[in-house]
């Protein structure tokens, strides 16, 4: 697939909503009120304040010897915020999934570090080892075995393996943004992401301008936040990594705090951001009947048939959820372990992600537009509701729903997701 072109400067942000939509009307992917409504009506006030703020970094048990140490490692985690098609075999080795495997690393990396050896820092990251990786992402195996060609009953390993593809991918991310990194001057992300912060308060005072700066200055100078495709002929941008930095930011840093002096001038984002589309909520949202695939599509083949959203049980307000359980005490014994979904082509990857977003963004403005006025018990979504809190809502709620948890992820390219 041909690689898509950057947006025009000034329009990163601009361009995920415009691409998103114009990709989805292509695809003939629709929506309707009916099925907006049923939606909505599936996260009760109470569902939505409690999540619409969870996006899988509120908070780490650390102690960090600075604020800038702090923001080094936040941003190293929305770098490294990819590899969703390894679900299922991330499961089946040591019962975690892919965030939280890389949620480990990040914060192994931060562990094992010392004064004189930060391994967080450009330098350690454009040289560590895929046996390094390997070792802090839980010993995750770079081998496997194989019967030997011509001597019977012989056992040989060697490189390869979908765990061993992910650990080059991460390997191969830490190296190259290392490298730009130590050449720009930098001493790590964090010191760059501080920067354009700065760059972007000095410039404007207007919170919507300051986070298309900073988007646009993170996918322009690293090519791991490029999260951008060619499909039939048109460029579609999402930048997951680069705005779930931002709003990470936004939420761990707030500029409306008067309590607390805040150590970096991070705009307001939940206002104004699409959302976050990895594979996680296109799915949900497929299941959940928030749109529906042309029946003749080759992508609409690849799904199991869902319910109208007037008869589908996943949209039931009062759904199995364990809100005070953490996400691996539900994983269950091994035999549970996910299989891995549909898998997807880079094509049909992006169209399903560029649908969430499109989806969500549409639900907004259904709900601003009034059409949940005079619903009983919905007179505060006017106010409330933003994409980035059913972001929150449905990628939190897929974890901790035993409904959702069970529908199966699918597996597609995973460069940037």
């Amino acid at each position: 697939m041909t690689t898509a072109p950057l947006p025009p400067s000034g329009s990163f942000i601009a361009s995920v909503r415009s691409s998103c939509e114009a990709s989805t009307k292509k695809a003939g992917i629709e929506m309707t009120p009916s099925s907006m409504t049923s939606f909505l009506l599936s996260l009760p006030h109470s569902t939505y304040t409690r999540l619409s703020l969870e996006h899988g970094t509120s908070s780490f048990p650390l102690n960090f010897p600075s604020p800038l140490s702090e923001l080094n490692l936040l941003s190293l985690l929305a770098l490294l915020n990819f590899g969703s098609s390894f679900r299922a075999p991330l499961h089946a080795f040591h019962q975690r999934g892919v965030y939280d495997t890389i949620r480990f690393f990040v914060l192994g990396l931060f562990l094992s570090s010392t004064d004189s050896d930060d391994l967080l820092s450009a330098k350690r990251m454009s040289e560590i080892g895929e046996g390094q990786v390997a070792g802090l992402m839980g010993g995750l195996p770079l081998m496997v075995e194989r019967e030997h060609e011509t001597m019977k009953g012989i056992v040989v390993g060697e490189k390869g393996g979908r765990l061993s593809e992910l650990v080059g991918m991460v390997t191969g991310v830490l190296n190259e943004t290392g490298r730009i990194l130590l050449e720009g001057g930098w001493e790590n992300l964090g010191e760059f992401v501080k920067e354009v912060l700065e760059e972007a308060n000095e410039k404007t005072n207007d919170d919507a301008a300051a986070s298309e700066l900073f988007v646009e200055r993170l996918v322009t100078k690293f090519p791991a936040f490029q999260d951008m495709q060619m499909v039939d002929g048109e460029p579609v941008y999402l930048f997951k990594k680069a705005m779930i930095l931002l709003h990470t930011l936004s939420l761990r840093y707030p500029s409306s705090s008067t309590s607390t002096p805040q150590p970096f001038p991070v705009p307001s984002t939940s206002s104004f951001l699409p959302i976050f589309s990895d594979n996680v909520i296109p799915t949900l949202l497929l299941h959940l009947s928030l749109f529906t695939l042309p029946a003749s599509s080759s992508l609409s083949q690849k799904f199991p048939p869902i319910p109208p959203a007037s008869s589908n049980p996943l949209l039931s307000p009062t759904g199995p959820s364990e809100p005070n359980a953490s996400v691996s005490a539900q994983e269950g014994p091994k035999s549970s372990s996910p299989l891995g979904g549909p898998v997807l082509n880079l094509e049909e990857t992006t169209v399903l992600r560029a649908a969430a977003v499109y989806a969500m963004q549409r639900t907004v403005e259904f709900v601003r537009e009034g059409g949940m006025d005079g619903v009983e018990g919905c007179e505060w979504m006017k106010e409330e509701v933003n994409e980035t809190g059913l972001d929150g809502c449905v990628w939190t709620g897929g974890k901790e729903r035993k409904d959702w948890r069970r529908v199966e992820r699918f597996v597609g390219d995973s460069k940037f997701f």
